[in-house]
């Protein structure tokens, strides 16, 4: 859900979370916060058993994979407008 949203601010503040939603992805799971890549490889364990292939990324160095996270993250409205011939 966004941050935005009334829900998102609600958990943004039971969790103390301050500007963390605003620039990341976050994943609350029975209390446990993930960010960045680690949110993301946590939602895969939730996806179809290909997806889980993924959680491979598990051995890469997790500053690598923040940093290709925010690299994504920073160009994603290019990628995304490339992709759709927008």
């Amino acid at each position: 859900m966004p941050s935005k949203s009334e829900e998102g601010a609600k958990l943004i503040s039971e969790y103390n979370l301050g500007d963390v939603a605003q620039h990341s992805i976050v994943f609350i799971v029975n209390n446990k916060i993930f960010t960045k890549s680690d949110a993301i490889l946590e939602i895969i364990d939730d996806m179809r058993i290909i997806w889980k292939l993924l959680k491979i990324l598990k051995i890469v160095p997790k500053s690598l994979r923040n940093w290709i996270y925010d690299l994504i993250s920073e160009y994603r409205h290019i990628i995304l407008k490339n992709k759709t011939g927008d």
